[in-house]
């Protein structure tokens, strides 16, 4: 943190800069933190790096609850690190060791896309430092490592897969199964438009089995980081959905995924935009994947979320303007088959309607509402909802940000199901 810098947060003449706004992670007693509870968090765009605090008794918090601090202001301290904008993941290994993963981010000194794995001690402190460095950059072309996704392919709580993603568009695979850590990643594919030019992957993946026992990669392209991202100020790049089938080899281009398309566009019986994603049908059998293009701006800057058959993931579209601060954008929460790219072979995942009619009177089934008043965050799945935040505030509501919510298809998608998780941490 630049303590230096705090002082100007009561100046009258105040300009906005960051300081803490990364994403946290916290351990629970049991699993991970050997009777502690340990949070690590990232500075975000306030500084390159993370640090962990020991949080087991929130109430009497010191000096000594702080276990450690690799997080710095000096471009030479670590040149792979960046400025950490991606979800901080705590996960037991295989071995028994408790990792701490952390994909670099944006505008390291190196440009590299390096995966950080912090091994953990039983009080909570750093035992052995890994810098897994995949994709690398320039000044001019710089890269970073955005996003994780990660797999228990054996139901035994423990990770055995770690994905990512780079602003380069390539999605990488790391091997956690043995007690030993990986030195080094499998490139499984590389996202570029129909051009060639890489697609960035800022946003999470997801993960799913189909019922033959195939791994699914799910995820989105696109950017939202710098005003050149702004649409009407800089050159705006088409964006895509995928999913990929993981064989631990790599997909030479899209020409080996098929294109699925959004042919159903109307809206639903309340109003909300609506579309709807090609009818259900398997992949070709010379495919390993699939693909759909988006309309531009939209784009895809968040994890999807696989349940059973479907993921489900928010699109967003930023409002045309020189700023963030013109307008508040809009966007989808789609859903989508993660195995084949289509529809469900029955029923819908969206309970909105179910069904979608276009200008020309063509029926779809329910795979997209659009999202007005706000960009929607990711897709949050409890009690059969699937819920977004738009980012819009009000006094209404007591300033509390607005949420959408979908109702689901019970059970969305049938027995297939995800192989990885979101940990919901006990109480103590």
């Amino acid at each position: 943190i630049d303590f230096a810098a705090m002082a100007n947060l009561s100046a009258t003449s105040y300009d906005h800069r960051y300081f803490v706004d990364g994403q946290i992670e916290v351990t629970s007693r049991a699993m991970q933190g050997n009777n502690r509870n340990i949070l690590v968090g990232a500075l975000g765009r306030g500084g390159r790096g993370v640090f962990a605090l020991d949080v087991t008794d929130p109430d009497s918090m010191g000096t000594g609850d702080v276990l450690w601090d690799n997080t710095t202001q000096d471009s030479t301290a670590d040149p792979n690190m960046g400025y950490v904008l991606g979800a901080v993941r705590i996960r037991k290994g295989n071995g028994d060791k408790t990792y701490v993963l952390v994909p670099n981010g944006i505008d390291s000194p190196n440009h590299s896309a390096t995966l950080f794995v912090y091994e953990l001690g039983t009080g909570g402190a750093i035992t052995g430092t890994t810098e897994l460095v995949a994709g690398t950059g320039t000044v001019d072309d710089p890269n970073g490592l955005m996003s994780l996704g990660m797999a228990d392919l054996n139901a035994d709580g423990k990770v055995d897969v770690v994905y990512g993603g780079d602003l380069k568009g390539n999605v990488y695979r790391w091997d956690f199964s043995g007690a030993a850590l990986p030195t080094g990643a499998v490139k499984l594919f590389q996202a570029t438009d129909a051009s060639g030019t890489p697609q960035p992957i800022t946003g999470g993946i997801g993960v799913g089995r189909d019922a033959l026992g195939h791994v699914f990669v799910g995820f989105g392209t696109g950017r939202f980081i710098l005003s050149s991202d702004v649409p009407g100020v800089g050159t705006q790049q088409v964006q895509s959905i995928y999913g990929i089938r993981d064989e631990n080899a790599t997909i030479a281009s899209r020409a080996d995924l098929q294109a699925r398309t959004i042919p159903f566009v109307g809206t639903t019986a309340s109003g909300e935009q609506a579309r709807g994603f090609e009818n259900y049908s398997e992949l070709l059998v010379n495919k390993k994947g699939w693909y759909i293009d988006l309309a531009t701006p939209e784009r895809v800057i968040s994890a999807p979320t696989i349940s059973g058959t479907a993921m489900l993931l928010s699109s967003v579209i930023p409002a045309t303007g020189s700023d963030c601060a013109s307008a508040a954008g809009s966007g989808f929460l789609n859903a989508i088959n993660l195995f084949t790219g289509t529809s469900p072979e029955s029923g819908g995942y969206l309970g909105n309607g179910g069904t979608v009619t276009d200008a020309d009177g063509n029926v779809g089934t329910l795979g997209g509402v659009g999202v007005t008043g706000g960009m929607p965050t990711e897709v949050n799945v409890t009690s059969g909802l699937a819920t977004i935040g738009t980012g819009a505030f009000s006094v209404e509501n007591g300033g509390e940000g607005n949420t959408n919510s979908s109702e689901l298809g019970a059970p969305p998608g049938g027995p297939p199901g995800r192989v990885n998780w979101r940990e919901l941490v006990p109480k103590d």
